[in-house]
């Protein structure tokens, strides 16, 4: 049985095929370009305000100038002032009296004389902190916070109640770079 809306499709299935077909075409004619008429009275679509394609292969191609070889901040490059600051804050002298003697794996020694003898002292920087110790303290460790700012290249460490019985800040910078 042929129905008069597509010559091929017979019975119920065929027709509702038939339908669906239809639909499928008007939805894309619906889709096809408008008339050229239509289309110059559209409004155009913007342009760059410096020309077309062509004008961009005619830019020249500026650079950003390179950043200026700044020295980076090395912080073990003052630690070992800080160790001997600290020292001197926990045992109540002058930063002068304690001698860098060198450093090994983060340790800073140091010499001085500490109750009327020649004494080695160290100082392990970690993260953060600071383990002071000595032989001449026997299993005693004193442990100083610091903390360090990249934008000045210093670093100040806070010493709590020591030997001096009185709380003092100490404090390194590395110099500018040039």
């Amino acid at each position: 049985m042929r129905d008069g809306f597509s010559g091929r499709f017979s019975g119920l299935p065929g027709l509702f095929l038939g339908i669906l077909l239809a639909a499928a075409l008007l939805a894309t004619a619906s889709l096809a370009p408008s008339s050229a008429l239509a289309q110059d009275q559209a409004t155009p679509p913007p342009q760059p305000p410096f020309g077309g394609p062509e004008a961009v292969k005619d830019l020249p191609i500026r650079l950003p100038a390179p950043a200026p070889d700044e020295e980076r901040f090395d912080l073990s490059s003052i630690m070992d002032c800080l160790c001997q600051k600290a020292l001197a804050a926990v045992t109540c002298k002058d930063p002068d009296s304690y001698n860098f003697v060198r450093e090994v794996n983060s340790v800073y020694l140091f010499n001085s004389y500490y109750a009327a003898n020649p004494t080695d002292f160290y100082c392990h920087a970690l993260e953060g902190r600071l383990v002071l110790s000595s032989e001449a303290w026997g299993s005693m460790r004193v442990t100083v916070p610091y903390t360090v700012d990249a934008k000045t290249r210093c670093a100040s460490a806070s010493v709590g109640r020591s030997l001096c019985d009185k709380p003092q800040s100490v404090r390194c910078c590395a110099p500018a770079p040039r």
